[in-house]
């Protein structure tokens, strides 16, 4: 029950958010020109979408640390240092 919060809703945000903007992406293509699409998600693609995937690989490396940390008695020293890790924006 664990890792279905702590790794699957990464994976589903991304997923979902990478069809939404395939689906959008498709349908703007069959009524305006490629380069309409690209000035469109061009703002998007310079901020958001970086920040999103970055957030996203920080959830899955904690996530993944934690189940790691809670089977494996070994390694729990490493989830602080995990924890730490992923805050760190210096």
């Amino acid at each position: 029950m664990l890792s279905r919060y702590l790794c699957l809703s990464p994976l589903f945000s991304l997923l979902l958010n990478g069809w939404l903007v395939g689906f959008v992406a498709a349908a703007v293509v069959q009524t305006e020109p490629v380069s309409y699409l690209f000035l469109g998600l061009l703002p998007h693609g310079i901020f958001e979408l970086p920040a999103m995937i970055i957030a996203q690989a920080a959830a899955l490396s904690f996530g993944t640390t934690v189940i790691i940390a809670i089977f494996r008695d070994e390694k729990r020293p490493f989830l602080m240092a995990n924890i730490w890790r992923n805050s760190d924006f210096s």
